[in-house]
């Protein structure tokens, strides 16, 4: 959805930025930089209590301390747009990334998310991996990724191919989303792709700063602390009809959007990428 803040520029667009005076920050500031709006994540050698201390002594004077967060104008999820979009340029390569619509954040099937995004294309032994890369050689970089937030998510996939193999790694990805749609899964696949998220979330917990940012996004989501325990008992809960259930409903054809960036071949028409295969 073009219009909706998700589907704006990050860095925003020249005209706007260039319109932009001092008035313009400090009222920014003045109207969002509040208590009422601000989390604080701390992790490390430090005590709880020298920390609520130190936040009142620099938060408590700013004024409007009981500022509560305004709906936003855009109370509506965005809705998805499905078809190829095409951005020419001239590269080597040719960059696409096929998107469908997710889930959010707190969403009861969250867990199965991660982990059919791993089995998709999160690692070295995913499908895409194993079938675009290691089997056919088609792409050097190729991998799936979740993008959730509080009311909706999507999921993407990214390949770096070369413009005479688009169609064809186009096609393998829509076969190895349509065989998960259908089914196509083993149980054995699912305990893998379950032992690599665990392993990795320890593993990317090891840092102070990894565990600020977790108790600072599950404060944000949830509203509460979410342990590791919890967060490994909800990975090894996805039953395979959980999987099996998300990506039918995931995967749809009628969904999806492809998007390239490169210098396609002469005679390249969006149409030959047939997205209901």
């Amino acid at each position: 959805m073009k219009d909706h803040p998700l589907g704006r520029p990050i860095c925003g667009e020249a005209a706007t930025v260039a319109n932009f005076h001092r008035d313009n920050f400090l009222a920014f500031i003045q109207d969002r930089y509040r208590p009422g709006r601000v989390i604080v994540a701390a992790a490390g050698h430090l005590r709880h209590e020298d920390l609520v201390r130190e936040m009142e002594r620099r938060l408590g004077d700013f004024e409007n301390s009981n500022f509560e967060i305004r709906n936003s104008e855009w109370s509506d999820s965005p809705r998805p747009q499905s078809g190829v979009f095409h951005h020419p340029k001239d590269l080597e390569q040719v960059h696409l990334c096929l998107g469908v619509t997710g889930i959010p954040q707190s969403h009861p099937l969250r867990y199965a998310a991660l982990t059919l995004n791993t089995v998709l294309g999160g690692g070295m032994s995913s499908r895409l991996f194993q079938e675009i890369r290691e089997k056919r050689g088609r792409a050097y970089s190729v991998y799936s990724f979740l993008a959730s937030y509080k009311d909706v998510g999507y999921l993407g996939i990214y390949a770096g191919t070369s413009r005479d193999w688009v169609e064809e790694v186009v096609e393998l990805i829509l076969k190895e989303t349509g065989r998960l749609a259908g089914g196509d899964i083993a149980v054995e696949e699912i305990e893998r792709a379950k032992n690599q998220l665990i392993g990795n979330m320890l593993l990317g917990l090891e840092t102070s700063d990894s565990w600020m940012n977790h108790i600072a996004r599950n404060e944000i989501y949830f509203g509460t602390a979410v342990s590791v325990e919890e967060i490994s008992r909800g990975v090894r809960s996805v039953s395979r009809e959980d999987l099996v259930r998300l990506a039918s409903e995931t995967f749809r054809p009628e969904a999806v959007v492809l998007t390239l960036l490169g210098d396609l071949k002469d005679g390249f028409s969006a149409k030959s990428l047939d997205l209901n295969t």
